[in-house]
Formats: structure tokens, C-alpha cells, sequence
């Protein structure tokens, strides 16, 4: 709730209900920009909404501006059961993209199937490449959006990507340097993203979208097969 908003126009009211990012955020009162908040959608409790802007801020950055996601490509989750593989699906469904994915329960791969992902494997081993492969007819993903740490799961998830793919990471230990990557896959392009480092006016970006319609249904484009 905001308590006092500043003097530029675009600025909160006061009792406006927002979410988002903002630096001591488990306090009970903040300073923050107007540009790394929102409105807050009527339909979520105050809890609810708190899980969000992470999670969603982090994918929106790396689904549309660092990997480029454009309809009707194929996007790999890896270990898609958490936050940020959910929310990822639920933003390319509304780009347009199909998602593939890996988790590690069999009622973590049915959450997933059930959320609309194309193809669902295990995460437990690398068994997932030739699944995909298969699936895809070798054509594999156009971008990964990558949470793993082990050399042996990363190498893996950029062999899934076709020429001309883009590879995303946003871990924060054990990230495998673009040197190495390179040298396994000189034909795609890397990017890493640290949605904690950005600027209140990159995040922005990824609200502006959102002002106005928050809310609203976000079931989405209509996604046909991708595979």
C-alpha cells in the first residue's frame, strides 16, 4: 500500500495497492521507484502477490529481452517445477512459444503436462536429450532458459538448441563460462541475467506492459503443436 507517493505524474497515489521490488522489502515500510512497482491485481491476496514479482520480472527479462522469444518457437525448461519454470510457461504461452520441459517426479511431470507443456522428461539424467530430440524430429529448442549447475546437465541443455539459438542463464554458483559453452556450441549465443543488478528503469520495461491489465485473463496466444 502506498503511504506516500512522489511528486512526478506518474508517481502512486496514496492507498494505492502495488507490488513488486523494492531494497528491504521484508521491512514493514520501503523507499522505492515508481518504476520497479504496479498496481496490484484485485484478484490476488496480498500474499499471493508477493510471490510474483521475482519470479516473473526475472522471466519477463529473460524470455523477452535477452532470448527474443517469438511465436511459435520452442523454448527448454529445465527443472521446470519451480517458480521460475512456471512462470516461464505462462509467459511463452502468452508470446506464443511452445515450452518443452524436465522435472524429477513423476507428479511434477504430470504438473507440468497439465500446465500445457508439449514435452515433459526427467531431470534426473541426461536421458532428456534424446527425448527431446525424438520428439522434435532433431530439430531441438530455439532458446533454453537455464537454472542447472552441473557441467554435464548445462552441456546437454545447449546441445538441445538449434543453430542460431540463444542460451540463457540466470544462476548465481557454479555458472559455466561462455568460453566454455562457445567451445561446445560456437553457433549459438549466450547471455546470463541478474534480475537483482538491473536499474529500476529496465525493470520498469517489464511493468509497463503490465500496467493497465493487471488482472485481466492472461490465458494467453493461442499455441498450436511445435513440435
Amino acid at each position: 500500500m502506498v503511504v506516500r507517493g512522489g511528486s512526478g505524474r506518474d508517481s502512486f497515489a496514496p492507498g494505492t495497492p502495488v507490488f513488486g521490488l523494492a531494497p528491504g522489502c521484508l521491512g514493514s515500510h520501503v523507499l522505492c521507484s515508481h518504476l520497479s512497482m504496479a498496481p496490484m491485481p484485485p484478484n490476488l491476496s496480498p500474499e499471493q502477490a508477493a510471490t510474483c514479482p521475482t519470479v516473473f520480472i526475472t522471466v519477463d527479462a529473460v524470455l523477452r529481452q535477452a532470448a527474443r522469444l517469438q511465436r511459435g518457437e520452442v523454448l527448454l525448461l529445465p527443472a521446470a517445477a519451480g517458480g521460475v519454470g512456471l512462470a516461464a510457461m505462462q509467459v511463452a504461452r502468452a508470446l506464443g512459444a511452445c515450452a518443452v520441459a524436465t522435472a524429477g517426479s513423476p507428479s511434477k511431470r504430470a504438473l507440468l503436462r497439465g500446465l500445457g507443456a508439449q514435452h515433459v522428461s526427467g531431470s534426473r539424467d541426461t536421458a532428456f536429450v534424446e527425448d527431446l530430440l525424438v520428439a522434435s524430429r532433431g530439430a531441438g529448442a530455439h532458446a533454453v532458459l537455464n537454472t542447472l549447475t552441473s557441467p554435464g546437465m548445462v552441456a546437454s541443455a545447449a546441445v538441445l538448441l538449434r543453430a542460431g539459438g540463444r542460451f540463457v542463464e540466470i544462476g548465481k554458483r557454479d555458472v559455466t563460462s561462455v568460453a566454455r559453452l562457445a567451445q561446445e556450441r560456437p553457433d549459438v549465443g549466450y547471455g546470463y541475467m541478474a534480475m537483482d543488478f538491473m536499474p529500476a528503469s529496465v525493470l520498469g520495461g517489464a511493468f509497463a506492459g503490465r500496467r493497465g491489465t493487471a488482472g485481466a485473463d492472461s490465458g494467453g496466444a493461442s499455441v498450436g503443436a511445435c513440435l
